[in-house]
């Protein structure tokens, strides 16, 4: 059986995802409770420095936001930022676990997460929210030192599994990212929902097998 790989945002976790209608939104009360405006912090850090350093290991979270936030109304701590991120962007997506406990049972089943994330959270995942007692690793972005859906993405994590003569089973939310992993030959499924995880044959032999 080839190895399993979750993507965390819109798929292990109830945050953002690629369709607003499956959307939760951690940065709602940023405003009330830092004095930061949503769309601020968005347009001139997330789709910023955020994306194309923090994100791919070139720059650390706490001293990009050192760097940003006082520029947009902010002089505190960035730690307590950073805290209050972690805490409110962990929500598990509700019928997902059972699935993964399932799976994991397997012995030769191996799971994984494959994710665009900084190694802050990428720790926060494993440990604080637990992931780790499910997946063997987590295969991200600043570690990989690129974005999905790159082809190069794809490329680092074969290389990492070191099993060249199966390609993995995968689910992540953007359609783009699922395009890019089926031409890396992956067997990638596009996910909205838990039960979207039956979309792949793989899966669904592996639970008929008992």
């Amino acid at each position: 059986m080839p190895d399993i790989l979750f993507d965390v945002d819109g798929v292990l976790v109830h945050g953002y995802h690629a369709k607003p209608e499956f959307s939760r939104h951690w940065d709602e009360q940023l405003e009330t409770d830092f004095g930061i405006s949503r769309a601020d912090f968005r347009d001139r850090f997330i789709h910023t420095v955020f994306k194309s350093e923090v994100l791919t290991g070139k720059l650390g979270l706490y001293e990009a936001l050192c760097a940003v936030l006082p520029s947009i109304g902010y002089d505190g701590d960035p730690q307590k930022l950073i805290d209050y991120w972690m805490q409110r962007d962990a929500v598990t997506t509700p019928g997902l676990l059972p699935y993964v406990e399932r799976l994991r049972a397997y012995p030769s089943v191996r799971l994984f997460m494959a994710t665009n994330q900084e190694s802050i959270r990428a720790r926060y995942l494993m440990t604080t929210m637990g992931f780790g007692r499910y997946f063997q690793d987590i295969f991200n972005s600043a570690r990989l030192g690129v974005l999905k859906p790159d082809p190069e993405f794809f490329i680092r994590i074969e290389h990492l599994l070191e099993r060249p003569q199966e390609k993995p089973t995968f689910f992540d939310d953007r359609e783009d990212v699922v395009e890019a992993a089926r031409l890396a030959g992956w067997d990638a499924h596009q996910f909205n929902q838990p039960s979207d995880i039956l979309q792949s044959q793989r899966v669904v032999a592996l639970f008929a097998s008992g």
